[in-house]
C-alpha cells in the first residue's frame, strides 16, 4: 500500500443507528454489534448484564433484547415511538437524597488522542 492509498475499513466517523422501530424481529449478535459500531464481546456483555442468554456472536436475539442493548450501549438513542424499548436495569428515578449525574459532554473526535 502506498502513502496515497487509504486504509480499509471505517474512518471512525459517527455511527448511524437505525431507529429502534427499524430493527428486525430477530437478529444475530454480530450483526447488532456491527450496526452499533461495537464489538460482539461488548454486545454479549451487555446482554449478560440484562439477563439475556446469548452464548456466541452467532446467537440470535429478539427485537426487545436488541432494543435493550442499544439503549444500554448508546444512551443517546431515542426510544421507539411506541415506547417498547425497556429501560436499562436500575431505578427509573434517582433515590431520595442522591445527586443525579449530568451526562458527559461529547468530545470531538479530533481532540481524542
Amino acid at each position: 500500500m502506498s502513502n496515497n492509498d487509504s486504509p480499509a475499513g471505517s474512518a471512525g466517523g459517527p455511527v448511524t443507528v437505525p431507529g429502534l422501530d427499524e430493527l428486525p424481529e430477530r437478529m444475530r449478535v454480530h450483526a447488532l454489534a456491527k450496526v452499533l459500531g461495537r464489538t460482539s464481546r461488548e454486545v454479549l456483555a451487555a446482554l449478560a448484564d440484562l439477563g439475556v442468554e446469548a452464548r456466541s456472536a452467532q446467537s440470535s436475539i429478539d427485537r426487545k433484547s436488541a432494543e435493550q442493548v442499544v439503549t444500554a450501549l448508546l444512551p443517546g438513542v431515542p426510544e421507539s415511538p411506541a415506547g417498547q424499548a425497556a429501560p436499562a436495569s436500575g431505578p427509573a428515578e434517582p433515590a431520595e437524597g442522591t445527586v443525579e449525574e449530568e451526562p458527559a459532554a461529547e468530545v470531538p473526535a479530533a481532540a481524542v488522542t
